[in-house]
């Protein structure tokens, strides 16, 4: 297993972290479990959501949801074997019609571009209440937490969905975050190759540097939060919404709804080995 030989290697990576704010809350700054991957098992298995034929086939025995926005529709694989508490609680939260008519809370640009520039994810996920908005609950009213799951295998690629909690460590609640296409430019890609194990070659595989390079997404959201799908239709939806123009809050100056969430029912296709 390859980890990180000095501060100053992940500090290339850490260097790169968004820090957002939305509702009063923000994502917080800690260890990227990307240090300690196995990367010998690393299987890229969310690419083949970018081309029909094999998105079908990922789609197969696994959940799909569908998410209906004002803006169109976000269709979803969901991955149980990675990330199976958070799939569970997700779901749970999809049935019991949590996410139907909630909007779009912020838009997420990288640090170092202007609000001009369209945005690297938006963030969805909590109900609206009078007095503002509020996040998954239980019966006894404590909010419902997961604690994050990670996996070689999960990374926040373009379309990725991912869970977080605001602003406290290593959990995450009713709230997601889906990824749009943010190009990573030739300083981040280098940063990515620049970051070395233990023995002086590159921690990251360079197939992963390329995938990011070729499809787009926030690499540095991967390792800190719960990524747990894949979009596999309505990427231009996610691209529509993330060009809408946002306030000094992040917040979209326009509303988008959140109009619906709901489950499909499962492709089961029988093993024919």
């Amino acid at each position: 297993m390859k980890k990180i030989k000095q501060y100053t290697a992940l500090s290339a990576i850490l260097a790169l972290v968004l820090t957002i704010l939305t509702t009063g809350c923000s994502f917080a700054r800690q260890k990227s479990a990307i240090v300690d991957y196995d990367y010998s098992e690393m299987q890229l298995i969310q690419l083949d959501a970018f081309t029909p034929e094999s998105a079908k086939a990922l789609a197969e025995n696994r959940p799909v949801v569908v998410i209906t926005t004002s803006l169109g529709e976000i269709r979803l694989v969901l991955f149980p074997e990675y990330a199976p508490d958070t799939v569970a609680e997700f779901i749970a939260a999809v049935e019991e019609g949590f996410y139907d008519d909630t909007e779009v809370l912020a838009i997420k640009h990288d640090e170092d571009d202007t609000t001009d520039a369209i945005g690297a994810f938006f963030q969805a996920g909590m109900a609206k209440i009078d007095d503002g908005f509020m996040v998954r609950t239980a019966s006894d009213g404590t909010i419902i937490e997961t604690p994050n799951e990670y996996s070689v295998n999960m990374w926040s690629l373009k379309g990725a969905i991912g869970a977080y909690s605001g602003d406290k460590h290593g959990v995450s609640d009713s709230r997601f975050f889906i990824v749009n296409q943010q190009p990573l430019g030739e300083e981040r890609l280098a940063k990515m190759r620049g970051v070395v194990a233990e023995d002086g070659s590159a921690l990251l595989p360079e197939e992963l540097v390329e995938a990011f390079d070729e499809y787009g997404g926030v690499f540095t959201l991967s390792g800190f939060y719960t990524i747990f799908g894949q979009t596999i239709e309505g990427f231009d939806v996610i691209e529509a919404i993330c060009d809408i123009e946002v306030n000094e809050r992040t917040r979209p100056v326009e509303d988008i709804k959140i109009i619906s969430v709901k489950m499909e029912e499962i492709q089961e296709i029988e093993d024919e080995s």
